[in-house]
């Protein structure tokens, strides 16, 4: 049988009705569910949405990674629906009808049981040749190494259960230390990807890899841990894991930020012929924003490194951050990346204050 299958209030709904953004479309799981098991059964399902009818706007490539994100299964995608009001015929059904049987099953159990199943592999990059402060990693912070303070961070977290606790090092002894605070460490990096101009995709590439190639462990989502953050609140891992897990849909990835009070439109290169050269000779109406008010500025901000998340498919673009960005703004004073022997002076003020 041929199943023609809308999408907005039928496998998805909005938190506010009054201003549908289709970005923020939330899947009803259950009525996905029983979409996809006509499907398994030979049914041939076609999903077709009025999304763009009206305005003329293209959503067919946002539509399309939606439904992959929501595990759809279908033959066909189309737009261009009739935006109706009431579409009278023989063989039409009511979705509130056809879902009828799955209805009495909140989302909010399904939601549960998803999140059960969701696959969380936590990274915590520890290289051992730090040149600023020699082996800081494992170097004695308030009674433990630096990096157990990020491991016992990610075993305390509300989503413990499906976190895969790993660190990536190219250190035997780095790896005794941290598998002995309950971490794993199956595989030594590679020391061509473990130098100082060595980037975090090139750690995080290899380790899901690896994982893949020789567990068969394939996370849904990424969540890096710097292990130079020791003063890390559980409860911002937490909440920033709760943030991500309801808008992964709608957002490549997640980053911690504090608000940059020195504005990156005031800034200038030298070039080679010793000329300063402004970075932004324009920020959106603004012309020479160099020489403005930095009152009339856009607020800029800049990451922080104390919590990275990003969905592990966005990978395959050569990335960890993606093109959709999720701030989760913080206090500056709350935070602090050791990298100097002052940094981890300030640390331990911080912690013991």
């Amino acid at each position: 049988m041929k199943y023609f299958v809308d999408i907005d209030n039928t496998i998805c709904y909005y938190k506010n009705t009054n201003c549908k953004d289709y970005n923020l479309a939330i899947p009803y799981y259950n009525r996905i569910n029983k979409i996809n098991e006509l499907y398994e059964q030979g049914n041939e399902i076609t999903y077709w949405t009025a999304r763009g009818t009206l305005t003329g706007i293209n959503w067919y490539n946002t539509t399309h990674k939606q439904l992959d994100q929501w595990k759809c299964k279908y033959h066909e995608l189309r737009m261009g629906k009739p935006a109706y009001d009431i579409f009278i015929d023989d063989k039409n059904i009511n979705s509130e009808t056809f879902f009828k049987d799955v209805e009495s099953i909140p989302d909010t159990k399904i939601k549960v049981r998803l999140d059960n199943n969701l696959k969380i592999l936590c990274i915590i990059p520890a290289r051992s040749g730090s040149k600023s402060l020699p082996h800081k990693n494992i170097k004695n912070f308030n009674g433990k190494p630096l990096m157990a303070w990020s491991i016992e961070q990610s075993k305390e977290c509300k989503y413990k259960n499906q976190i895969k606790i790993v660190v990536s090092t190219d250190s035997e002894k780095y790896r005794d230390i941290a598998v002995k605070w309950g971490a794993e460490v199956p595989f030594i990096r590679p020391q061509e990807i473990s130098g100082d101009l060595s980037t975090d995709y090139e750690c995080i590439k290899h380790a899901v890899i690896w994982l893949s190639e020789n567990e068969n462990y394939k996370p849904d989502i990424i969540l890096q841990l710097r292990p130079t953050q020791p003063c890390r609140k559980v409860e911002d891992i937490n909440k920033c894991l709760e943030l991500f897990l309801e808008n992964r849909n709608n957002y490549d990835s997640l980053r911690t930020v504090v608000e940059f009070e020195k504005s990156p439109y005031k800034m200038y290169t030298i070039h080679s012929n010793n000329e300063l050269q402004p970075l932004h000779k324009k920020v959106n109406v603004i012309k020479e924003p160099y020489n403005q008010s930095r009152q009339v500025l856009p607020k800029t901000y800049l990451h922080n490194g104390y919590i990275d998340i990003f969905n592990t498919e966005i990978l395959e673009k050569e990335t960890i951050s993606g093109d959709k960005i999720y701030p989760y703004i913080m206090n500056k004073n709350d935070t602090i990346d050791i990298d100097t022997i002052d940094d981890w002076e300030k640390a331990e003020m911080f912690f013991c204050a």
